[in-house]
């Protein structure tokens, strides 16, 4: 394996990135021989650190081990400041699921990503690794029934607070998530509403929550949760009237008449007449 980093020109870059797709194998076999000759490589050039990084974050094979982590760790959350260098769009969402998977090992592994590491890291990402992040947060939640245990103070302590991170398209995966997330949906959303914005399009999530199923009763057990999710997500000034408000709006006041009565409500009800 020496022979393949000595190589010269591209071929090298090629190899030093089929290394590090492999790292937790090599890492197993060797341990010895990665702490010398592989990791070395995250810190020599940007180029050989990019071309490192592109193997590892296609490394299937995780979480590492607590001593390989331990050896990488502060490059992985350096690679983040410096993820537009390093990295293709593609690569920084490999990234941005790294990011969470280490942050919920650390909830039983101490040698992985603490919160606020993963806030920073979150920070200097682009929106595109953010809303990988989340997809992969909402993941790990549902596979692991894991809002109580993790989510909740994942989204406390670790998702970015500041205004500029409020986007559309990210409000709209937070929903989604919430949604998802039907047992504790009234606590997620009494979470997740600080990050919500306006949203372009909100007629995707108004449909779902009028499907029958089990985000069909979502309506029927939180109506008020909903009509939050409508008010810091539907412009009241909007340009057209979003598909199924209407029926969402009543719904919401079938279920609870004295929400009618709220300026919330009044307030959207009010957008389908202009």
């Amino acid at each position: 394996m020496e022979a393949t980093l000595a190589v010269p020109g591209d071929a090298r870059y090629h190899a030093i990135a089929f290394l590090g797709g492999r790292l937790h194998f090599i890492f197993v076999v060797d341990s010895k021989w990665v702490s010398k000759k592989l990791l070395p490589h995250f810190l020599s050039d940007d180029r050989s650190s990019a071309a490192l990084w592109s193997g590892v974050v296609y490394d299937s094979y995780r979480p590492y081990p607590d001593q390989l982590f331990k050896q990488i760790k502060a490059e992985f959350l350096q690679v983040f400041s410096r993820s537009s260098v390093l990295l293709d769009e593609e690569s920084e969402r490999h990234l941005a699921t790294m990011l969470v998977e280490a942050t919920f090992v650390r909830t039983r592994r101490e040698r992985y990503i603490t919160f606020s590491e993963c806030r920073s890291a979150l920070q200097s990402m682009s929106e595109s690794g953010r809303l990988s992040a989340l997809w992969s947060t909402g993941h790990i939640l549902a596979k692991e029934n894991g809002w109580a245990s993790f989510g909740k103070s994942f989204f406390v302590k670790a998702w970015p607070r500041e205004t500029v991170y409020r986007t559309s398209s990210t409000t709209e995966s937070l929903i989604r998530l919430a949604t998802n997330l039907t047992d504790e949906f009234g606590d997620v959303v009494d979470v997740l509403e600080e990050y919500f914005t306006f949203v372009d399009h909100p007629d995707s999530y108004l449909f779902g929550l009028l499907q029958n199923g089990t985000k069909g009763k979502i309506l029927a057990k939180w109506p008020g949760h909903v009509l939050t999710i409508l008010a810091k997500t539907i412009r009241t000034d909007a340009p057209y009237k979003p598909y199924q408000l209407e029926k969402v709006l009543e719904a919401i006041g079938d279920t609870d008449n004295s929400l009618r009565s709220t300026r919330r409500w009044r307030a959207l009800h009010n957008l389908l007449s202009q």
